[in-house]
């Protein structure tokens, strides 16, 4: 099962998280590198720190951290560890949000983010069965395409 998905901008690769481990799949071979395992107990979503394109938040549970991505795609704690995402997401907080589930950068901006909790109501996505998402990440082709996990499905 997909917990989280991430594509690497520039790249023709995803990152692919379950629990607690993750890997780097070429997207067009479809065939997973080894990666190591992340602090994290499970990741629920990973979006692009905005401006600092090597950077990534990890959510997890109620927590979060910042991580930095080398050119190699080797990964590096940014911030001191997890914090609790009160401490770091006012906004998110405001919005009644204590987890996140599924994170992606709104289409044609650079810092803006949707953020799903849980069950969600987007049309088309109800339409296809999904109440809520797991993960969802950007295809490699771009175009406004983007593959939508929820349990076994991608739709």
């Amino acid at each position: 099962m997909v917990d989280a998905a991430y594509r690497i901008p520039g790249r023709d690769q995803l990152y692919i998280w379950s629990g607690r481990q993750y890997a780097r799949i070429e997207f067009n071979q479809g065939t997973p590198a080894q990666a190591p395992q992340t602090s994290a107990s499970s990741v629920d979503t990973v979006v692009p720190v905005p401006d600092h394109k090597d950077q990534l938040y990890v959510f997890f549970g109620g927590r979060y951290l910042k991580i930095k991505i080398d050119d190699n795609l080797n990964d590096t704690s940014v911030n001191s560890g997890a914090r609790t995402i009160p401490s770091g997401w006012k906004s998110l907080e405001k919005a009644g949000f204590d987890t996140v589930d599924a994170a992606v950068v709104v289409p044609g901006t650079a810092n803006q983010l949707y953020f799903f909790p849980g069950l969600e109501g987007w049309p088309n996505l109800v339409e296809a069965g999904f109440y809520g998402v797991d993960a969802i990440v950007e295809s490699p082709g771009g175009g406004d395409v983007y593959y939508v996990f929820r349990g076994g499905q991608v739709c």
